[in-house]
């Protein structure tokens, strides 16, 4: 008898085919990598109180770190913190700031995971 054949990736218990997510996901992680914007607000003055940069699978200089964050201090000062709906939508801003950053100076395009935190 016939039977389908072809690559099989084993993941933890699963077993997925090459149109896996996960296999995409990971490939694009090993090509561009992921940066991490850690931001938080202080919710008594809706005004920024630190971010952080964190990045994996991609090499970043202290300069484009310091680049990434003025970018993203930059967008939340200008930004009115009481007309953005939720962190859902900050989080999208953030994101949109990073990758457009990324793709022009580092010609890259990593994942981008911002991380809002409102203390």
């Amino acid at each position: 008898e016939k039977f389908p054949a072809g690559s099989r990736f084993v993941d933890g218990i699963g077993i997925d085919g090459e149109d896996s997510f996960v296999l995409r996901d990971r490939k694009h992680l090993s090509l561009d990598g992921l940066i991490i914007p850690v931001v938080t607000i202080d919710a008594f003055t809706n005004s920024l109180s630190s971010v952080e940069i964190v990045s994996k699978g991609l090499v970043l200089s202290e300069q484009n770190i310091n680049e990434i964050k003025n970018n993203v201090i930059n967008l939340l000062e200008k930004s009115d913190f009481r007309k953005i709906s939720g962190e859902e939508e900050l989080s999208a801003l953030i994101r949109k700031s990073v990758k457009n950053y990324a793709f022009k100076n580092l010609k890259k395009n990593p994942v981008i995971v911002p991380i809002v935190m409102v203390a």
